[in-house]
């Protein structure tokens, strides 16, 4: 069985790929930078004709720059956490498995998604493409491989898209961290599911903490899927609901402002309705089997 890992280029994605490709065995390539999207003229021009995503994106550019300091604070927690989960990563990459290393997707060519990098990725004949960290993928690397397999850092369907385990903290949905594990299709963290699962959250935790025990946690379950699929054992679950998606324009330093002022009181009550068992009731998937949680 052969993997291809399509992932991004900080010490998460390292982590991710390090322990695929010693738990594994099996991974042929791996192509960082697959967050890029293409910056030409054309696709710039496109997006700014979108009217809501402009007009969006003027208004969180004044909304930055009031709430600058909040933004910052924010920026910096997430990334003590990554250091503190899995710092190194990159270099212990570099220095024992950089001979499976095929491309860095750079903006110039355009995203994963271009017919260069499609090419690529078909020369490996992989019988898994495994994805985390990534753009949109297209119809056209899905259609590579039998199993194309995304791993997403929040629960769906409940939350899907980005900062999906940062918006539980502003809706105050007490027990909806998690990752995903799930077919990838055309929609956004929308493809069948085979696991989903939360990790566990302690007084002290931040949306940092969470958000990298949650890829620990999805990393082991994305090791779980290699099995099933050697074993040809593999279920998946249709996602039952449309949930809440969020894009990665709707999160703005105001949004930092609000997680900052209420995060220790947040993990508080969370820390309380677990002891007191009253944690909402969630479906999650095991293998493709619903359970209650």
């Amino acid at each position: 069985m052969k993997i291809v890992i399509l992932t991004d280029s900080s010490e998460r994605h390292f982590y991710f790929c390090n322990r695929i490709i010693n738990e594994c065995d099996s991974v042929v390539g791996v192509f960082l930078g697959t967050k890029q999207k293409p910056e030409g003229l054309f696709s710039t021009i496109r997006k700014y004709l979108r009217r809501k995503i402009f007009l969006r994106s003027v208004f969180n550019k004044f909304i930055n720059l009031i709430f600058l300091r909040y933004g910052n604070q924010f920026e910096l927690e997430k990334l003590e956490s990554e250091e503190l989960y899995f710092g190194g990563s990159k270099d212990k990459f570099n220095s024992s498995k950089s001979d499976l290393f095929c491309e860095t997707v750079t903006p110039a060519v355009g995203s994963i998604n271009n017919k260069a990098y499609i090419e690529k990725i078909k020369k490996l004949k992989p019988d898994v493409i495994i994805v985390m960290g990534s753009c949109l993928i297209g119809k056209e690397i899905i259609n590579i491989s039998k199993h194309v397999i995304n791993m997403h850092t929040g629960l769906s369907p409940y939350y899907r898209g980005g900062y999906s385990n940062l918006w539980p903290f502003l809706r105050k949905d007490y027990g909806f961290f998690g990752v995903t594990i799930h077919a990838m299709s055309s929609g956004i963290d929308s493809g069948a599911i085979i696991y989903s699962a939360r990790p566990d959250v302690f007084l002290g935790d931040s949306y940092g903490s969470i958000n990298s025990k949650a890829i620990i946690l999805g990393t082991d379950l994305m090791i779980a899927t290699m099995g099933h699929i050697s074993e040809n054992d593999l279920t998946t679950k249709s996602q039952w609901l449309s949930g809440n998606l969020f894009h990665n324009y709707h999160f703005n330093y105001y949004i930092a402002y609000k997680y900052l002022n209420n995060k220790n009181t947040f993990i508080r009550e969370y820390c309380r309705l677990e002891r007191d068992n009253k944690l909402p009731a969630l479906q999650l998937v095991s293998n493709g089997i619903i359970y209650d949680n």
